[in-house]
């Protein structure tokens, strides 16, 4: 009977089952994604027989690999910090408005799903007792972190090899030149 809720739940699920998609797609093809990015690197186009155009090569090649390597660390630290933030948060609002003397905590209505877990849902078991909160809490860290590793980690491929392919433009305007 709310909409707002519905979607919100509807969201983070498609979120999850595309992420777990992409995890299980890119772990499946591995190979295959490697032998790209090692065609990319080893078989330079168009043919480096010349000393000159080697050395440009080898420039070009490993100016690729020290970007990719920044930028696939700031993209990882930047999305994991803030999932670690938006992890954190339930527990931190448990906290304060356990600490606080003026408010009490929120309590579990039908229409009002508990404040203190990272999503909304439904759950089967009382969820006040710390024992069942710890767990609950754990699985969904658990279930969100994995999926934002998957995410993060197929981004950072792409975005490689879009770096590399970028790397096999640049030998063949060094070797035009």
């Amino acid at each position: 009977g709310d909409l707002d809720i519905t979607m919100e739940i509807l969201f983070l699920t498609t979120g999850f089952v595309k992420c777990y998609f992409e995890g299980a797609y890119m772990k499946t093809r591995r190979v295959q994604i490697w032998r790209i990015f090692d065609r990319l690197d080893a078989k330079p186009v168009p043919d480096t027989s010349d000393q000159a155009l080697r050395k440009v090569h080898e420039r070009i090649i490993n100016e690729t690999q020290s970007n990719c390597k920044k930028l696939s660390w700031f993209i990882f630290l930047s999305v994991n910090v803030g999932t670690l933030m938006w992890a954190v948060f339930p527990v931190v609002n448990l906290l304060i408005h356990s600490l606080s003397a003026e408010d009490e905590a929120p309590q579990e209505t039908a229409n009002k799903p508990h404040p203190y877990l990272m999503y909304i849902m439904w759950m089967p078991y009382d969820i006040t007792t710390a024992h069942t909160y710890a767990l609950t809490y754990l699985l969904q860290v658990t279930v969100y972190f994995t999926a934002s590793l998957y995410n993060t980690s197929s981004n950072i491929t792409f975005i490689n090899l879009v770096l590399h392919a970028t790397a096999k433009f640049k030998m063949v305007e060094a070797s035009i030149l």
